[in-house]
């Protein structure tokens, strides 16, 4: 089983190495991914405000959840246990994915390449608007069902992960419903949340 999970990972990094802009290929190496275990993450808060990549094909109740994405790449807000909370952006449009992942980059600590974003879920719950956006997205992983490998990416990638290229690969990795149906579905929760914020803007 092992084996096969990482022959599966192997293949869908290099599909996506084969859709990275023309030139950009050489910058897929260990100065801006690297590989871990998602079960070896670590359990405390230098997980948080970092993105990780991994398969999640047989979500334990996914046979009563509507939809799901078989390639979350997700910022974390908390690992526990066994369990990763974060915000899987692919749940949301485009232009809301886009306004998200700035929030994300303009707290972004320090100058390396895998510097973590200090943009917690702290920050989302103050931020009425912010939160009502950003709730369709926030999801929950077993990470004892993941696969054995997985990638950090750094914040050098975010927005090719999230905006360029790479995000149109990883849009068609929902299973039971396509991304236009989702887009629509988040669309219809967010203006929702956003009613129910009462009409305060955040400041």
């Amino acid at each position: 089983m092992a084996n096969k999970e990482v022959d599966s990972f192997e293949q869908i990094i290099q599909s996506i190495k084969s859709r990275l802009p023309e030139g950009s290929t050489d910058e897929f190496d260990g100065s801006t991914v690297r590989v871990v275990s998602p079960r070896s993450i670590p359990r405390n808060i230098l997980s948080r405000g970092r993105v990780y990549f991994f398969r999640y094909t047989f979500p334990k109740t996914r046979l009563k959840l509507p939809y799901y994405h078989m390639y979350p790449c997700v910022y974390a807000t908390n690992v526990e246990k066994n369990y990763l909370t974060g915000v899987n952006l692919f749940y949301l449009p485009p232009k809301f994915r886009g306004i998200m992942l700035s929030r994300f980059k303009n707290k972004i600590t320090g100058e390396g390449n895998f510097a973590r974003s200090l943009f917690d879920y702290s920050f989302m719950e103050r931020l009425k608007v912010v939160h009502a956006t950003v709730k369709p997205a926030i999801k929950q992983y077993d990470l004892r069902r993941a696969s054995v490998q997985g990638l950090e990416i750094s914040n050098k990638l975010w927005d090719e992960f999230y905006m360029g290229d790479l995000s149109q690969v990883l849009e068609k990795a929902f299973m039971k419903k396509n991304y236009l149906n989702v887009q629509v579905l988040s669309r219809a929760e967010i203006i929702k949340n956003l009613l129910n914020t009462g009409g305060d803007s955040d400041d």
